[in-house]
């Protein structure tokens, strides 16, 4: 099994319901720690340069943008804004993966109306991917400028974004019916290496 597969079978696969119990407390409070330092960031004036512009785009949209109240626009837009607000006072986890992967999951939510324990599921597979590709990130990309967060939390995000429940529309297909590229999606206890791991979290509390 290449990396690839692992990762893509880990995102198509993952569920709480197989995860390790000692998990979802640890993620509870991430997810709850990221949010409040979003909700501060929010208050900076990097976090409001950027919902201004954001706002001046006019894209529409249903998704909230916490540094402009009764604002609301694209799930793209939104994620970039809060992003800004999470990141701005660097208290954020994982190395600041947290910062990507919360602004991210809040916005495909309300863009698909996912919630509850599938939002939660797409926030882990974010970190957990996004945290994975940092740890494989040799000194000579961080001597290169290249930023851990950026540039794994970037693909971590569309991991994130590409969890089954966030992927199914509103109108769409139900979740438990999205295929990979190799056919049927994995059974939830049959494969990722990632998944039974999570490793992420041993760095949490």
């Amino acid at each position: 099994m290449t990396m690839t597969e692992d990762v893509t079978g880990f995102v198509a696969a993952f569920s709480l319901r197989t995860a390790p119990a000692e998990l979802l407390p640890r993620v509870r409070e991430a997810f709850l720690d990221s949010f409040g330092v979003m909700l501060a960031g929010s208050r900076e004036e990097s976090a409001q340069i950027a919902a201004r512009w954001i706002r001046s785009e006019r894209a529409a949209g249903p998704c909230a943008v916490i540094a402009q109240r009764d604002f609301r626009t694209s799930a793209a837009n939104a994620a970039l804004a809060n992003g800004v607000a999470a990141h701005t006072l660097d208290y954020d986890h994982f190395g600041h993966q947290s910062a990507v992967m919360v602004p991210c999951v809040l916005a495909a939510g309300e863009a698909k109306g996912v919630i509850g324990r599938e939002l939660i599921e797409a926030y882990i597979v974010g970190v957990e991917v996004s945290a994975l590709l940092a740890k494989g990130m040799g000194k000579e990309a961080q001597e290169l400028g290249l930023h851990p967060a950026g540039v794994c939390g970037s693909l971590g995000a569309a991991a994130a974004a590409a969890t089954p429940a966030c992927r199914a529309s509103r109108r769409g297909a139900a979740p438990g019916s999205a295929r990979t590229g190799r056919g049927r999606v994995p059974r939830a206890g049959s494969a990722p290496r990632l998944s039974a791991t999570c490793r992420a979290w041993e760095r949490s509390g």
